[in-house]
Order: structure tokens, then C-alpha cells, then sequence
């Protein structure tokens, strides 16, 4: 009901603005306005359109700006979002949404860091800012810093008890310390609040497929999949049920469908190359290896498992060369591979 409630004041604001438009065409704030609620009436692409009117009349409306940035942020289109956005906050640094969402553009684009200090900043500003706050234990997480992604998550649960990102996220940290029963009761408040999101399905899936409770885990990965049959990350966690399971065939057949949906993920291809080793497949393994590696070249494991299969063909040289990249890498069991197979060459 709220939701609705919301859209129809979205609505009724727009045709407002559409009716003082006609009247002054010229009113770079009212252009603003209008790309704001276009961005909240999901319309973003006209959104766009609306602020760089604004834009075009008034370049130092930081309302403008911030608006142009939400609504690059919905497109996916992020490191335009951050630009926009920093412009806002040039002109109006006080503004704890605008650092928010400065943090979510970083974060999409890798840095978790810098995206820590964006979310500190606009919680400083704003501290009853749930989002603020949980996308912070989002940063952590991803920092491995779990204890206090944890207390992240309980202070963005503590101002919105229904936010059920926060408790699905707040169960991933829970089972990353090895608190798994309070991770499962966490993703499963997630799936109380919100049960249509695949990807609250597939962090419960997977806590359960640590615990060994591997068909409830499958029937979560399935249902993910009947939300969102496209989800490369479902279906990826599926194959990886199955080859723990040692059902490699399945695994790979998975794998092939997650990496047609996201080809650069080096982890997709990872677990294809192992897959297809434990099938005895080796030179499809060195292929897929390489395929990872491409796209990562920082992979210990994958360097490794490259030098095997390569080994596995006879092919010592090049085995040679992949266990040094992995010892170089910090990966100090290569050493004695290098040693063993020195004297094959």
C-alpha cells in the first residue's frame, strides 16, 4: 500500500511539473524536479533527459546534478554516476544522499574502500540512513572485515526491522564468522520480508550447502532460478552443489550456462577447468585455466591447477612456468612441484 501511495505522489508530481513546464519552460529547477521523479518512477533514460535540461540552464544546480547521478546509478552506467555525483556534492557537500549514493557508484565499480569512506560520510551526516548503513556492511564484507559488517547490519536493521537486503547480507557475515544457524535465521527473515528476490534465495542456498544440507540447498538454488532463470550467480552456485556432490557432468553443464550469461568471470572459469580436470578432460582444462586467468591474473589456485593439467599432457615446461606464477603468487606448495619435475625437463 505505501508503495502504491508513493507512486501516485510520484505521479501527481509529475504532471505537475509537466504543467509548470508549459507555463516556463525555462525553470532549470522544475526540469530537476521532473528527472527526480522520473528516476522514482523508474522512467530513468527520460530522467536523464529531464536533468541535463536543467543542466543546460543552470550548470551549478546541485540538485540537478545529483538527480542526473540516481539516475545513471539505475542505469548501471557508474563511473558517469560518480562524476555527477561529486559534481553535486561540489556544489552542496552537506548532502548525506548524495554521498550514498557516491558510495553504491564506487562500490559497483570495485573500489570497497573508497566506498567505505562514502557510506562514513553520509552516515556522519545522516546517521538514520538504513541504506547508509547497510550497504557500509556490504564494504566491510567485502573487505572481509565481517564483525563489523555485522554491527553494520544491526544498526540498519534497528531503523528499518524490514529492510530484508540487510538481513539476507547480515547472513552471508554470519556464516563467514561460522555462525551458521544465526546466518540461516537471517536469511530466512530476509526471505519473511521479501521472498521474490533470486538472490536472497541463493545466499541461503548456499550457508545451507556449507552445512552439508545439500537438497534443501538445491531446492533454494531452484527456486532463484523460477524467480530469475537468467542468473548467472544461481546458476554458477548450482553446478557448484553438484560438483560437491561429485556430479561433474551436471557441474559443467551449469558452468557453460553461467558463463554464456557472464563471460568475464574468472571464477566461472575456474571451476570449469576444474570441473573438466576431474572429467580427465585436460587440455578443455589448460583452455578454460587460461580463460580465467585472462580475465584474473592474480589466481594462485588457477595458475596451479593449470600447471597440473599440463602436466597430466606431458607438457613440463609449461607446467614449470605456471608452478612459479603460483609460488610467485604466495602459493608455497608449488615449490616442490617445480623441484619434482626440473628433472623430468
Amino acid at each position: 500500500m505505501t508503495t502504491l501511495n508513493f507512486s501516485h505522489l510520484y505521479a501527481t508530481t509529475l504532471a505537475l511539473c509537466n504543467q509548470e513546464l508549459d507555463r516556463n519552460p525555462m525553470s532549470p529547477l522544475i526540469w530537476s524536479v521532473r528527472g527526480y521523479t522520473l528516476v522514482y518512477l523508474g522512467e530513468h533514460v527520460e530522467a536523464l533527459l529531464s536533468c541535463d535540461r536543467a543542466l543546460a540552464l543552470d550548470q551549478n544546480l546541485a540538485h540537478a546534478w545529483y538527480s542526473r547521478g540516481l539516475a545513471l546509478v539505475a542505469l548501471d552506467h557508474h563511473a558517469e554516476a560518480l562524476t555527477a555525483l561529486n559534481k553535486a556534492l561540489e556544489l552542496d557537500p552537506n548532502r548525506a544522499e548524495a554521498w550514498y549514493n557516491c558510495g553504491l557508484a564506487i562500490a559497483a565499480l570495485g573500489v570497497a574502500e573508497e566506498a567505505l569512506a562514502a557510506f562514513n560520510h553520509a552516515i556522519c551526516l545522516n546517521p538514520k540512513l538504513a541504506g547508509a548503513w547497510a550497504n557500509r556492511g556490504l564494504a566491510l564484507a567485502s573487505l572481509q572485515r565481517y564483525a563489523e559488517a555485522l554491527l553494520s547490519y544491526n544498526r540498519a536493521l534497528l531503523l528499518e526491522p524490514g529492510y530484508a537486503k540487510a538481513w539476507s547480507n547480515r547472513g552471508v557475515s554470519l556464516a563467514a564468522l561460522g555462525r551458521y544457524e544465526e546466518a540461516l535465521s537471517s536469511c530466512n527473515r530476509a526471505l519473511s520480508a521479501n521472498s521474490t528476490l533470486g538472490a536472497y534465495w541463493i545466499n541461503l542456498g548456499n550457508i545451507l550447502a556449507t552445512l552439508e544440507r545439500y537438497e534443501e540447498a538445491l531446492e533454494s538454488f531452484n527456486r532463484a532460478l523460477d524467480l530469475e532463470p537468467n542468473s548467472a550467480e544461481a546458476l554458477y552456485n548450482k553446478g557448484a552443489l553438484f560438483f560437491k556432490l561429485g556430479n561433474y557432468r551436471e557441474t559443467l553443464l551449469f558452468c557453460d550456462q553461467a558463463i554464456a550469461l557472464e563471460h568475464n568471470n574468472a571464477v566461472y572459469w575456474q571451476t570449469r577447468a576444474i570441473t573438466l580436470y576431474k572429467l580427465g578432460q585436460f587440455v578443455g582444462s589448460i583452455f578454460s585455466y587460461e580463460q580465467a586467468l585472462e580475465l584474473d591474473s592474480n589466481l594462485p589456485q588457477a595458475w596451479f591447477g593449470k600447471g597440473v593439467a599440463a602436466y597430466k599432457i606431458g607438457h613440463y615446461a609449461q607446467a614449470i612456468a605456471c608452478f612459479a606464477y603460483a609460488q610467485a603468487l604466495g602459493l608455497s606448495d608449488a615449490s616442490k612441484f617445480i623441484s619434482i619435475l626440473s628433472k623430468k625437463v
